[in-house]
């Protein structure tokens, strides 16, 4: 018992000395962030509701807000935080996070968690109802800075944190569930289990304060992911950015830990990025971006940076980050603000457009509140993470992590993989590209065209690589003319006709076309067309096509289907209108993927191999198609 004593004074102490922020920064850069802090906090303020005290979720006029258990968590730490750098007395700021805890109190609870998301005057639960795992995560963590603060309000936070996270464990798996589903009485289907994410929050909290077995942080995988020859843990780049590898590092001192060591090469690697690309700043994360809408998991894009990003390193590279913020602020990302004929000073909007040069018109409370945070813990030495770890769970908890017994003086980058033998993994391969040929008279006339067009292959189970010795389970080739793009594929499997009904809807195709006319990559975007496609079979005299839930006829498309060997070939012609492209023309490109279902005996359950383009990051993409 002593010697578990003598660790965790020592553990403590390594852990509460905080951020240093004299030595590299001038006064005048100190003098600069504290002024930003001010105007961050006074956005955090400004979109808060009078009546309840909680804070909005964004700055968009709307009739009804709903926030976040996260926004509320962060807001009530960001109260803290006001009153250390004097922008609210201690009084005042403990008045403020009273009525947030009273209306906190009142939220619809399942097994003591409160729904996520609450309309933010009735404080009824979203229509879509969820518990999310990880926002309670982020809840509790600001929930227990406000307590070790706010020591007249304990009994308050005393009543709100007792969760029971065993009820979100999954002793089967070792992993926390990703949420519960209060309607429909169960578990989400899937679970945390990465370590280099925002969950890992919940996932320590959960280890904190409920005994969830250590066992379960040991379970996160460790996987790293590697870019610009910079190793950090995935998810990474697709996995909502640098918010995800440092928000739990708002909380917990991480600094020379693997997240930590992780979250700075992942910044590095960022800063890397922009020398790659050209750019003048950097800073990728989930963000509201000026012309693409909100940009989370597997939607990051060159283009679009998010002040926050870097603001969240500035403890590892305070002069890095505080040359990327200025420059930001050169670039107009933090405009003042009119609302309701006043402007006013709410520091950075959420995100600026490399390409357009346009700024988003709208905050987000929560990545305000990551940037003000980030603030508050450099400019006062790391206050916000000692007071979260005085909480004695916390505290209690700390010799229970690996990663947090022992830490590194970094040098970034820092190698990881062997220094803490792990599996690393490439950022991206190469997005496929596929080729069509121009043809002078149209396939269906003359089948010998089809000659001219390269053969593309697809080998199962789902890999862009053949296994030696495999045969495709399909193929496909492409033409084009000024009229129709022609698509023709060779299915080698004809067994996907087992249980299989025609049903013009994405469930019931067999084939599916992926396109879109601006060569996105990313599916679900303004030009991206998705058509399902059924050969004829015994039951069904005619092949058909779909899009939108509505069978395609007439001229938008044409669709020959015929048996082929233990399988079946089929051809489709389309209208270049229906595919958004007016006029086509050599070396123009365009997003294509096919994909194709398949049932058979020998697999456990039915799956669609296809030409979709999945990176090693984990994000999903299709080819782009060129027209020779």
């Amino acid at each position: 018992m002593m010697g578990r004593k003598v660790l965790l004074s020592v553990l403590t102490v390594l852990l509460t000395r905080g951020a240093a922020p004299a030595g590299p920064l001038s006064r005048d850069d100190l003098r600069w962030l504290k002024d930003l802090a001010r105007d961050t906090y006074l956005c955090l303020d400004y979109y808060t509701e009078p009546e309840t005290g909680l804070p909005l979720d964004n700055s968009r006029p709307q009739e009804d807000h709903y926030t976040s258990v996260t926004n509320i968590g962060l807001y009530v730490a960001s109260l803290v935080g006001a009153a250390e750098l004097g922008f609210e007395t201690r009084k005042d700021a403990e008045a403020k996070a009273a009525k947030a805890l009273h209306s906190a109190a009142r939220l619809r609870t399942w097994q003591g968690f409160p729904y996520s998301w609450n309309h933010t005057l009735r404080l009824t639960p979203h229509p879509e109802d969820f518990i999310s795992t990880v926002d309670l995560g982020n809840y509790y963590g600001g929930l227990i800075v406000g307590r070790q603060y706010f020591k007249p309000l304990r009994a308050d936070f005393d009543r709100l944190l007792r969760a029971g996270w065993k009820k979100l464990y999954d002793p089967g798996r070792g992993l926390l569930f990703g949420g519960y589903h209060p309607g429909e009485g169960r578990y989400a289907d899937w679970h945390y289990d990465h370590l280099g994410t925002d969950s890992r929050l919940a996932s320590f909290l959960a280890v904190a304060m409920s005994g969830v077995p250590p066992e379960s942080w040991d379970a996160l995988d460790r996987t790293l992911e590697e870019r610009h020859g910079i190793e950090y843990l995935k998810h990474g780049w697709q996995g909502g950015g640098l918010f995800a590898a440092f928000l739990t590092g708002i909380f917990i001192d991480e600094r020379g830990t693997l997240p930590g060591l992780s979250a700075g090469n992942f910044a590095k690697a960022q800063m890397a990025h922009m020398d790659a690309i050209g750019s003048s700043v950097w800073g990728w994360s989930a963000s509201d971006s000026p012309d693409h809408g909100y940009l989370g998991f597997h939607a990051l894009r060159d283009d679009v940076v998010a002040p926050h990003a870097s603001a969240l390193a500035l403890s590892l590279f305070p002069r890095e980050v505080v040359a990327n913020l200025r420059r930001l602020d050169e670039l107009g990302v933090r405009p003042r603000h009119l609302v309701q004929g006043r402007f006013h000073d709410f520091g950075f909007r959420d995100a600026y457009d490399l390409k357009s040069g346009r700024v988003t018109p709208n905050y987000l409370v929560l990545d305000q509140a990551m940037l003000f945070l980030s603030l508050v813990n450099f400019l006062e030495r790391g206050r916000i993470q000692k007071l979260f770890l005085s909480y004695p769970p916390v505290k209690d908890a700390i010799p229970l992590i690996p990663e947090y017994r022992g830490r590194l003086r970094p040098s970034f980058p820092v190698e990881l993989s062997g220094r803490f033998g792990l599996e690393v993994r490439p950022y991206d391969l190469a997005r496929p590209a596929f080729r069509a040929a121009r043809t002078a008279q149209s396939p269906f006339l003359n089948p010998d065209a089809w000659r001219n067009a390269g053969k593309n292959r697809l080998y199962t189970p789902h890999s862009a690589a053949q296994t030696a010795g495999q045969e495709p389970f399909s193929t496909f080739s492409v033409l084009w003319d000024p009229n129709f793009l022609y698509v023709k594929a060779d299915i080698a499997d004809a067994s996907a006709f087992e249980g299989w009904s025609r049903n013009p809807t994405n469930a019931g195709h067999l084939i599916e076309i992926l396109t879109d006319a601006d060569d996105d990559p990313k599916t679900g975007q303004a030009k991206t067309l998705r058509l399902g496609l059924a050969p004829a079979d015994p039951a069904n005299a005619h092949p058909f096509a779909w899009h939108g839930g509505r069978e395609l006829t007439g001229s938008e498309v044409r669709l020959f289907s015929e048996p082929a060997g233990k399988g079946y070939s089929v051809t489709i012609s389309i209208e270049w209108g229906l595919l958004g492209m007016d006029r086509p023309r050599k070396d123009s490109r365009m997003g294509f993927s096919i994909a194709v279902s398949d049932r058979d005996s020998s697999h456990l359950e039915a799956f669609k191999p296809d030409w979709h383009f999945k990176s090693e990051g984990g994000r999903w993409e299709i080819g782009t198609l060129i027209l020779n």
